[in-house]
């Protein structure tokens, strides 16, 4: 009876894996969240369910426009837009460590997350549009992400392993605290690369610290209430660690402060980049431990106070 029973449990193993699909399709106005939906002759209704559906390193496809729900992600994914729909998320979930989020990469050690053509609409101060908890690498590519505390921030806690990022060709508007976070926290390290992305109309566009590494290329961070980019801050209870940031070919215009960075181990590598119409170009607040490094190609003008680089780096 016993070797029966093993039989039966390795048969819904089984099937259980095989019901899992490489790629599942959802439809807000044509899917239905029941089993074995997938297929893309009967897809899902929202991408939580989907999930389920899906194997690891698969592919969830909105095939056209509409609402398909907050998700928490826990597995290596790609979650994208067909061309042409607004693959839209409103909707927001709540747990005890992330908060309120409309999506939540929660993954494991080696997984990777990609994020492709979604829009993400939460507003309302303490939600978060996307956060990112745990896992190996978050992809967010041709992304819109409006309201709440944060756009995306990259915050890992109770995770040690390694964390890489990149965002590509994604506008992030409307984040009361930042557009863009990013916080090593307990991971062993945070880089992130950050390309083509506007952060507009936030609290500050791209705040960095607690040890992590950013470089942002040909961005813009521009209206923002307090900074366009802002550099340090720390964790609580976390020692201070190096942060570095480095900022290629960017427009920092129309901030309260250009560039701002705290009392911190900090330094910012400026590389042909246009920082103007600030009220601060660079905050003159400095320490000994904050740098300010130029590549000698900047454009630092018509601000109201510009201030000054602090050195200067050339090509290696």
């Amino acid at each position: 009876m016993r070797t029966l029973a093993y039989f039966f449990i390795a048969v819904i193993t089984v099937a259980s894996a095989r019901a899992q699909l490489a790629t599942v399709y959802v439809s807000q106005t044509d899917g239905n969240d029941v089993p074995p939906c997938g297929p893309i002759k009967k897809p899902c209704q929202t991408f939580a369910f989907s999930l389920g559906q899906v194997a690891a390193s698969g592919r969830i496809i909105a095939l056209n426009s509409g609402e398909y729900g907050a998700v928490r992600i826990t597995k290596s994914v790609t979650i994208q837009a067909a061309p042409g729909a607004d693959a839209m998320i409103e909707k927001t979930m709540t747990t005890a460590f992330a908060g309120i989020f409309s999506i939540e990469i929660a993954a494991g050690v080696d997984d990777k997350v990609t994020l492709r053509g979604i829009r993400i609409m939460s507003p309302g101060f303490g939600r978060r549009g996307i956060v990112f908890s745990s896992g190996a690498a978050l992809y967010v590519e041709n992304c819109v992400v409006h309201g709440g505390q944060f756009n995306i921030d990259i915050f890992p806690f109770g995770f040690t392993g390694d964390v890489r990022v990149y965002i590509r060709d994604t506008t992030l508007s409307a984040g009361a605290d930042a557009g863009i976070r990013v916080l090593r926290n307990t991971a062993a390290s945070v880089r992130a690369q950050i390309e083509r992305t506007s952060m507009e109309g936030n609290g500050e566009g791209l705040a960095v610290g607690d040890g992590a590494s950013v470089t942002a290329r040909q961005c813009v961070m521009a209206s923002n209430q307090f900074a366009g980019v802002q550099v340090g801050g720390v964790t609580s209870g976390v020692p201070i660690r190096p942060t570095d940031v480095t900022l290629e070919n960017d427009l920092i215009s129309g901030n309260k402060d250009g560039l701002d960075a705290v009392n911190v181990d900090v330094t910012v590598r400026v590389s042909n980049c246009t920082i103007t119409d600030n009220d601060l170009g660079i905050n003159p607040f400095l320490t000994p431990s904050v740098q300010y490094l130029s590549r000698g190609n900047n454009t630092l003008e018509g601000n109201t106070v510009s201030g000054i680089f602090t050195g200067v780096y050339t090509p290696k």
